[in-house]
């Protein structure tokens, strides 16, 4: 009988769907036919590679219930089918959704949160018809956002109110069934996961004994962070979270994930996010080897002590026994896998929610920080794709320009850029570049950054073209942190 449902891509089949393994998981690709198809055709079975610091490699077979892709029309009825569970087949518990931070934070309207709506509302009619007694289902997400819990029961509400059918949104006992029944749980997730190893892996993984099936592909489980905490406050999850054995570095907080998240998003995700974008401008593949670099490594390094020291000062801490620097440690290890292929092109093009959400904290000088837009501003204009929100003061800023039906257009900023600076070279007087820079701005839709942030791209686009990137970063590096 399915327990728990989980909603997403790879990171959900190497964590969360091996993480309740024997517990009745259905897994659900939300958009696309690719992974469903695979796993049936193996008996509804899987593989899970942990790639190691030495080398070494784990292999885990995981079984599942059922595997779905709703990007199938034959899917999309079974996928309703698991909100009966008076006929023996479901009996949910537990739905975990990772959609990826820009669908969650920027999409309210993208097609999941009706296809949960739904789901929701064929369970309501379940429970209904057969009164002997009704659901009780927790939803989570493993999206890194703040209080992701929240935004997924916004989303979801919407889609309610939204019916074009008004079956859902006019019916005040569905309603109140689903403000009673339907938990919202706020967690922070940690674990790296890709589709594929780096080329570096592939003669040890031609080695080990081929896996049969779909394979996904994820980092040692943490030691010191958790990969998973939710926040319970009624302990509707001891249960189910309670039998997982301690190796899995999963919790259950009474209290706010609050401090966890500013712990994870404003320590770790800053620097793994900011060493993407460098390695990116400076020609470099992957993460591992943006870290294996000497230059870009060590920037890295200084910089995610440097933010650490400054995190750990935050009253949000007072009591709660996070070691910010122990965490943020923690992890510049474990980015420094050279299995780990997460593509920096990839990330730059796709990226959007990892902007909005990470780069908060910006870059740190010896005086305090930058200015929290600016890193924001940079990194977007070196990407390929837009629109990417720039929080301001006076609120955020979206780069990229709204079309007829009000709706942001993808624009090629690459094209912009590179239409904008041709013929610049290291002999272009700064006052040239400004301009130039202040005509991209206009150009993806920023043309209202303050002139702090305008004059602040300005000086390190000038910068960057006076020698190599990895020589600017290196000088910029010693002016940070001599």
């Amino acid at each position: 009988m399915a327990k728990v449902m989980c909603i997403g891509g790879n990171f959900q089949l190497a964590e969360h769907a091996r993480m309740f393994k024997g517990q009745g998981v259905v897994y659900v690709q939300p958009q696309h036919a690719t992974i469903g198809d695979p796993i049936r055709a193996n008996d509804n079975k899987y593989n899970v590679v942990t790639l190691n610091p030495d080398g070494n490699f784990d292999l885990e077979e995981v079984s599942l219930e059922d595997a779905l892709s709703l990007g199938k029309e034959e899917d999309k009825s079974r996928f309703l089918e698991y909100a009966k569970s008076r006929v023996g087949i479901s009996g949910l518990e537990l739905i975990s959704v990772g959609v990826s931070d820009g669908v969650l934070k920027d999409q309210p309207d993208a097609k999941i949160w009706s296809d949960l709506a739904h789901l929701l509302f064929e369970i309501y009619k379940d429970d209904v018809e057969y009164a002997d007694g009704m659901s009780e289902i927790s939803i989570i997400s493993s999206d890194n956002a703040f209080n992701n819990g929240d935004l997924l029961r916004a989303n979801i509400q919407r889609a309610i109110a939204s019916d074009p059918y008004h079956e859902m949104g006019h019916n005040l006992d569905f309603k109140e069934w689903f403000d009673s029944n339907i938990h919202f749980h706020n967690t922070v997730v940690d674990r790296m996961v890709v589709g594929q190893p780096s080329e570096a892996a592939k003669p040890n993984l031609d080695r080990m004994s081929n896996p049969k099936g779909f394979t996904v592909y994820a980092e040692p489980i943490p030691k010191v962070s958790h990969k998973l905490i939710i926040e319970d406050t009624k302990g509707r999850l001891e249960k189910l979270i309670g039998n997982l054995p301690e190796s899995e570095r999963a919790k259950i907080s009474r209290e706010s994930v609050f401090p966890y998240a500013v712990a994870k998003y404003e320590a770790l995700n800053f620097f793994h996010t900011a060493q993407v974008h460098w390695g990116y401008v400076a020609g470099l593949e992957d993460i591992s080897a943006n870290l294996q670099d000497s230059t870009l490594g060590d920037y890295v390094k200084k910089a995610a002590e440097a933010k650490a020291a400054i995190v750990s000062g935050y009253d949000v801490f007072k009591g709660t026994g996070i070691d910010v620097v122990a965490l943020t440690n923690e992890f510049a290890e474990r980015c420094n896998i050279p299995y780990l292929g997460h593509k920096n092109e990839f990330i730059v093009r796709n990226g959007t929610g990892k902007i909005i959400e990470r780069i908060k904290g910006s870059l740190v000088e010896t005086n305090g920080e930058v200015d929290n837009g600016m890193y924001g501003t940079i990194t977007s204009i070196i990407r390929e794709k837009t629109p990417v929100r720039v929080e301001q003061e006076d609120g955020p800023v979206y780069i990229g320009r709204k079309d007829n039906n009000s709706e942001y257009k993808i624009i090629d900023s690459k094209s912009v850029i590179m239409e904008n600076m041709a013929g610049v070279d290291k002999g272009t007087s700064k006052k040239t570049i400004g301009d130039k820079v202040r005509k991209i701005l206009g150009d993806v839709g920023l043309s209202n950054l303050s002139p702090k942030l305008q004059n602040g791209v300005t000086d390190l686009v000038y910068d960057l073209f006076q020698r190599p990137a990895m020589e600017f970063l290196r000088d910029y590096s010693a002016r940070c942190f001599q």
